[in-house]
């Protein structure tokens, strides 16, 4: 009787797996061709999570800004990726619900080194940099200097920040009030609304970028 037993869930746990594979295998995959020098900064946010995903030819990073069912947030994963994470980087360390499989978790309370662009926490804003652009996540906090950011992604937002003519792009949450917004509208910068519906994905090469949007046909 044991070993029917243990033939039983071998065999269960044997179909779980290849379902799994299986699953995998026949998700669209999204190439985002990019050149030895560029990192891809691919937006991922819906109800359930808001995510930042960090591609580039050598590795992929998850930064993880908040997280409630990340079995949707999977699926999307593996359409830029073809294997687990290499790293996963989160805000809080008690944060649940997180089942992805990854290399190495590490909490951002400070500064990392990735190589090809670097990730810095300074109270409530994020920057991820290359040797050319900084990009900006901002949350409601204390700091509020966002005078080097050359793209600004706002989780949230609750007061009018004097944004630099130079700005290049802004990305939103679309909760955001809209007279929020206006700042960018009288000065042309461009702006891209996040949902589920879309991803949203910066390219940031040592000499250039590019802003792409692509429909997410779940």
């Amino acid at each position: 009787m044991k070993r029917v037993i243990f033939i039983f869930v071998i065999l269960f746990f044997y179909f779980i797996i290849i379902n799994k594979k299986i699953e995998t295998t026949f998700i669209e995959k999204i190439d985002l061709n990019l050149l030895e020098d560029e990192v891809a900064i691919v937006f991922l946010s819906s109800n359930n999570y808001k995510t930042i995903l960090l591609h580039d030819n050598d590795m992929d990073s998850l930064v993880v800004l908040d997280v409630n069912d990340s079995k949707s947030l999977v699926k999307n994963l593996n359409k830029f990726m073809d294997k687990k994470l290499d790293n996963l980087f989160i805000l809080d360390k008690d944060k649940k619900n997180i089942d992805i499989d990854y290399n190495v978790k590490d909490i951002l309370n400070d500064s990392i080194n990735m190589g090809k662009y670097s990730i810095n926490k300074n109270d409530n804003i994020i920057k991820i940099s290359n040797n050319k652009y900084n990009l900006c996540v901002y949350n409601t906090g204390l700091n509020d200097d966002i005078s080097n950011c050359d793209f600004i992604y706002f989780i949230n937002m609750d007061v009018q920040l004097n944004m630099k003519e130079s700005l290049r792009a802004v990305f939103y949450e679309k909760n955001i009030a809209s007279k929020f917004k206006e700042n960018t509208y009288i000065k042309w910068i461009d702006n891209y609304e996040l949902s589920s519906d879309t991803y949203n994905i910066l390219k940031l090469s040592n000499d250039s970028y590019d802003v792409i949007t692509l429909p997410n046909e779940n």
